[in-house]
């Protein structure tokens, strides 16, 4: 910015006036502050504007605000600054949003109060600085928490309700045939009551099972992680071997590439993972006569993708983000507790990654995991 000779030494010699009267007064204040003269020239700063902007003491001294202005933003502030100047009166303007560039290059967001003043018939301002950088992160950090406490809320009214009705169904089910076992007994009649006592089985059988899974969600987010390389086709198969008896029975087969990758997680978790995806499939992705899962991978720069594709009926657009919500089952009728892929999404965000779906009715469907490449990783 060119400044004449004259303007240069009325300026500062009143800087330097200015700056003897301000310097007590402005120089504890825990905002920064910045004056400059009607050209733009900054004639002073006070210690906190320069611990901010970290700049080493008396460096802004006549330099042009310019300076401190990120370059994407430099023709929107002269736009701003010229028609602030070219106004008759001098206004104040509060809580104005900006970004202010460092003396290293990086940005810090603030918030800026100017207030114009009248030096020798000239208008200057004095900037009064807040970072915000801070605040910004407190009101994120607060944002995260009200959205998770919102998420958790709405997970506790899904629980009264999975306890008013689904650990309910099996008492008054066993309630029931108790009854019906005290007749039968009376009256002799063993086969019902070899049948009722196998319904007993049956409830009781589920009611521990939603029990366990939410024990089991209860403890995610709550163990630290222990991660370590995982070789995963060797760990698959040995997760499929465990399932093998129900696999036979709903005549499901699953067929693992030879290529999957390494990755680093946590070995627990990543079984419950996989026990989930494939009990998933058990349940609900054997529809038709030659039911099949097939497992494999991809990668991209960032992330290594597994896939688990089933060929079963295929989820409906709009529950693809639903069926991963707490106690979500598609169907009244539906076999699980709605738990287990809860439990693999929670793991999930626990390794900073992410699962989604993808499918469509009738094409059945595919569960994508993307685990983050750590620098960490030991192949």
């Amino acid at each position: 910015m060119k400044v004449s000779t004259q303007s240069r030494h009325l300026s500062k010699g009143t800087a330097e006036e200015i700056d003897g009267q301000l310097r007590p007064v402005i120089g504890g204040l825990a905002s920064g502050i910045v004056m400059c003269n009607g050209e733009g020239t900054i004639v002073h700063v006070n210690g906190e504007f320069e611990r901010m902007s970290r700049y080493e003491p008396g460096a802004l001294l006549g330099q042009p605000l310019d300076v401190l202005v990120p370059a994407r933003l430099e023709k929107a502030f002269k736009l701003q600054r010229q028609a602030y100047l070219e106004r008759k009166q001098g206004h104040r303007l509060c809580g104005v949003d900006a970004s202010v560039l460092r003396m290293d290059g990086s940005e810090f967001q603030v918030a800026l109060d100017v207030n114009p003043i009248d030096v020798q018939g000239t208008p200057w301002v004095i900037i009064s600085v807040a970072d915000m950088t801070e605040r910004r992160k407190v009101q994120e950090d607060f944002a995260r928490i009200r959205d998770e406490a919102q998420r958790r809320s709405r997970e506790i009214e899904q629980f009264v309700y999975t306890v008013s009705h689904d650990l309910k169904s099996p008492l008054v089910t066993s309630m029931s045939f108790l009854a019906f076992l005290k007749e039968d007994l009376a009256e002799g009649n063993f086969t019902a009551v070899h049948e009722a006592i196998q319904c007993l089985e049956r409830a009781h059988s589920r009611m521990q099972e939603l029990i366990e899974n939410l024990m089991e969600l209860s403890r995610i987010g709550h163990l630290e992680l222990q991660l370590q390389p995982i070789q995963t086709q060797d760990f698959i198969h040995s997760v499929v071997q465990t399932l093998a008896e129900n696999l036979r029975t709903k005549h499901l087969s699953i067929e693992v590439s030879d290529r999957l990758p390494i990755i680093v997680a946590d070995p627990i978790r990543f079984q419950q993972i996989v026990e989930n995806l494939i009990s998933n499939a058990l349940k609900y992705g054997v529809a038709g006569p030659d039911p099949r899962l097939k497992i494999f991978s991809q990668e991209t720069d960032a992330e290594i993708l597994l896939c688990f594709k089933d060929n079963g009926p295929g989820i409906p657009a709009e529950y693809h983000s639903k069926v991963f919500e707490l106690f979500h089952r598609l169907g009244t009728d539906a076999e699980g507790t709605g738990v287990g892929l809860t439990i693999v999404s929670r793991a999930m965000q626990l390794h900073g990654g992410k699962v989604w779906i993808e499918s469509s009715v009738g094409q059945g469907t595919e569960f994508w995991l993307a685990f983050p490449k750590r620098s960490d990783r030991l192949d």
